[in-house]
């Protein structure tokens, strides 16, 4: 777990208190839907959520992944620190995260793009040069949006946000572009 400096903005951390609310309210909202919303439960199954006219969705999975879509949000939004009881005089870990808040991370999660291509996948390794290693790929993907290979990378905090690295993808190294996510701009415009 990486964590980072407190460098985000009043309306960052707005926004992640909000998706903090909204993640600890994905139990009851599933509770909610499963009794009010034309939910179909199949015996010794799962329960069915009406999503669009004739399609139903396992209640458990519309949840888990809306719990899972808010809880990154969270952590990009308010990143780690604002979660520790630094008030606290003892707990474990606590001289460990002490030096890692005053040092500033070691890695950090950050985007990464295909100059070609390639696509990156969970454990490739990600390298300055052959030889020197950065870090590694912990999620990947295609985009169909921007034609390319698309990812997260844990990297070295030293490596500049915008260098260009290598990703050992099955055997070849590629191009990839150092690039803070979202990878598309959103079509709508915030007020």
């Amino acid at each position: 777990m990486t964590l980072r400096h407190d460098t985000t903005t009043g309306r960052q951390r707005l926004e992640g208190f909000l998706f903090l609310a909204a993640f600890g309210l994905c139990i009851p909202a599933a509770n909610w839907l499963i009794g009010h919303a034309g939910t179909v439960c199949v015996p010794q199954g799962p329960c069915l959520i009406p999503v669009a006219p004739g399609l139903m969705a396992p209640s458990g999975v519309l949840m888990i992944g809306l719990a899972l879509v808010l809880r990154d949000l969270v952590q990009r939004r308010l990143g780690f620190l604002w979660a520790v009881g630094w008030k606290k005089p003892a707990f474990w870990g606590r001289d460990v995260l002490l030096k890692e808040k005053e040092d500033g991370p070691k890695r950090i999660l950050r985007g990464i793009v295909s100059t070609s291509r390639a696509i990156p996948r969970p454990g490739m390794r990600v390298s300055l040069t052959p030889d020197v290693q950065l870090g590694e790929v912990t999620s990947g993907t295609f985009s169909p949006t921007l034609k390319k290979g698309i990812g997260l990378a844990l990297l070295s905090s030293v490596v500049n946000p915008e260098a260009e690295v290598g990703v050992d993808v099955r055997g070849r190294r590629e191009i990839f572009q150092i690039t803070p996510p979202p990878f598309v701009e959103p079509s709508v415009r915030e007020s």
